[in-house]
């Protein structure tokens, strides 16, 4: 473990999830660096060896409190993620192109300094919102791996490994987390869980289904968690640390409602149907302008009791169409550094401080 005194940025992750988010950053830094700061569920989620391959630099945040440690810069992805404290600079690293009440709008995003943006369209709602803020834009990391593997090969395997008939067209769902325990919660959700599982479960004859729930539904929609595993069995993907890479390897195509799913299919350039959910646009986490919601001006979508689905899969139009709509939302929302946005936003970090200094200058 590298002298803390000599660590100057830290990464606080709250949960496991967030290596997926980190870790095409972090291969582009050296271990002795930068420190990974575990707080709250991450404290007991992940255990010091399982980060040891990005660096040994880790450390409980508790015990940072107590000892009144600051690191020069401070990446989190939202103030939830680690005190603040810690962080003489505090940088935002943008995790989701979706929910912009939460991702954009959200009244801890005053407490950053430096926010680390997907892209053009996002840094303009920031900049609109958020005016004094130092923005970077750095592309998306954690789909690099995506553009670097050797897609068919790994398809092949995967197949196998999940069981799927390789003469069907296999069909991926991921809805979003309903921002509620159904049991106990009656207010409104964003999740196409409670909308649509009998309509995609009678599709099951035709083409092999995964269905990922996002980790928080694993974690507390119990309800629509058992359905879904009721109908679906093991093609539920009950793993919350569970990367996408493997679905999009394998997915010909993907349904999704709400939040960052759909921007990792675009960008990835892959066919997408989104499922409204009624007055998702009025959601506390979603808002009208929130580029979720906007999408469905560029993509097909279906709303609940229309049973489209099956129909608008087999209409090659579609897809045909919506290549041309992928790359212009890619253009607007995401810079263009496929493959490679881990070294870009390694790059920014180190600079963060030469980067506010110069900005803050009277």
């Amino acid at each position: 473990m590298t002298d803390i005194a000599k660590v100057k940025f830290a990464f606080g992750i709250h949960e496991k999830t967030m290596l997926n988010h980190y870790g095409a950053i972090w291969k582009h830094l050296n271990p002795d660096e930068f420190g990974i700061i575990l707080h709250g569920n991450a404290i007991s989620q992940v255990s010091p060896a399982q980060v040891f391959n990005w660096t040994r630099n880790v450390y409980l945040s508790p015990q940072l409190v107590a000892d009144g440690v600051q690191f020069d810069v401070l990446i989190t992805n939202h103030s939830a993620a680690s005190p603040l404290s810690l962080g003489k600079i505090n940088a935002l690293m943008n995790y989701s192109a979706g929910a912009s009440n939460w991702t954009v709008r959200a009244s801890y995003i005053k407490d950053y300094d430096v926010i680390l943006s997907y892209g053009p369209a996002l840094s303009t709602l920031y900049k609109q919102i958020h005016p004094n803020k130092i923005i970077l834009e750095i592309g998306y990391p954690r789909h690099d791996e995506w553009f670097l593997i050797d897609r068919q090969p790994e398809r092949a395997r995967l197949l196998k490994d999940y069981n799927l008939d390789p003469n069907k067209k296999t069909l991926i769902w991921l809805p979003t987390y309903s921002g509620r325990d159904f049991s106990q919660d009656q207010q409104a959700t964003i999740s196409s869980l409670e909308f649509y599982i009998d309509e995609i479960s009678g599709l099951m004859s035709q083409y092999n289904i995964l269905v990922k729930p996002h980790p928080l539904s694993l974690r507390i929609d119990k309800y629509h968690v058992d359905a879904l595993c009721a109908v679906f069995g093991d093609r539920v993907i009950l793993n919350p640390e569970a990367d996408y890479l493997p679905l999009y390897l394998v997915g010909d195509y993907f349904l999704f409602d709400y939040g960052g799913p759909m921007f990792g299919a675009i960008y990835a350039d892959l066919d997408l149907l989104l499922l409204n959910v009624p007055n998702a646009e009025s959601h506390p986490l979603v808002g009208i302008d929130s580029l979720d919601v906007q999408m469905r001006k560029f993509f097909p979508s279906v709303s609940p009791n229309q049973n489209k689905i099956n129909e608008m899969l087999k209409e090659p139009s579609i897809w045909k169409a919506q290549a041309g709509a992928r790359a212009n939302i890619r253009r607007s929302v995401f810079a263009p550094y496929y493959g490679f946005s881990g070294k870009i936003a390694a790059e920014c970090i180190r600079n963060i401080q030469a980067i506010f200094r110069m900005n803050s200058v009277a």
